[in-house]
């Protein structure tokens, strides 16, 4: 092989890695508001929503869930400070002193039926010396109106503030409308279940990656190659 062919062999798999690495295949976030930024919450506060109201985008379920602003701090329950994850902005699924397992929010996106999508989002835990404020905090997940799970944030490090942890899970959509929804998963006896930075983006299908990869590499390989798509 010569000199200027292997050089262009490693340059056509030098871009296959940039154009992974670069997310040249990452589709936009199809969560309108992920993190629960509008409206505004003036610094320090919180906002307080009844089921049947609107945060944005998302229609609010149950009885009620709770707006906080990234500054919010309750100076009577050992100096927590509600600190969001992204923006300056998290919601609380308990609502103003955990109001029930129906609290939550739901927010329809449109999809492709038969389309891969994948959903990734961020549940708190709150730490403070008050006991509402010791215990793990559970958010339950609701597709397209069915169940899909539980997930449960129990990490209880970071006294005085909250700590954040990342759920993903992928799914299959079979309308041309899917409905997100998050629920207060969390027993009475915890008064705070953050939920922030939501996203969801369509997954390309296997074949859609594999032969826009092979073209950059035939375009580079030093041998000649006829391929037929057969996807």
């Amino acid at each position: 092989m010569k000199l200027a062919n292997v050089t262009r062999f490693f340059l056509g798999l030098g871009l296959i890695f940039l154009f992974i690495a670069t997310g040249a295949y990452a589709s936009p976030n199809l969560i309108v508001d992920g993190s629960f930024e509008s409206p505004t919450v003036a610094a320090g506060n919180l906002t307080d929503f009844a089921g049947g109201q609107s945060i944005g985008a998302w229609q609010v379920l149950g009885n009620d869930v709770t707006q906080l602003s990234t500054t919010y701090a309750e100076t009577g329950n050992g100096m927590i400070a509600f600190n969001a994850q992204s923006g300056l902005v998290s919601l609380d699924l308990t609502g103003m002193g955990n109001t029930g397992p129906t609290n939550g929010v739901v927010q329809s996106v449109t999809t492709a039926a038969g389309g891969h999508y994948q959903l990734s989002f961020w549940v708190g835990v709150a730490y403070g010396s008050q006991s509402f404020y010791q215990l793990p905090a559970t958010v339950n997940l609701s597709i397209a109106g069915t169940s899909v799970g539980s997930y449960t944030n129990s990490t209880l490090s970071n006294y005085g503030y909250v700590t954040w942890e990342q759920f993903t899970t992928s799914f299959i959509a079979n309308a041309t409308s899917t409905s997100i929804a998050f629920y207060n998963g969390t027993p009475t006896t915890n008064n705070f279940a953050g939920l922030d930075n939501v996203s969801l983006v369509a997954l390309p299908e296997p074949c859609g990656m594999l032969w826009p990869l092979l073209a950059i590499a035939l375009a580079f390989s030093p041998v000649k190659i006829q391929a037929r798509r057969r996807c």
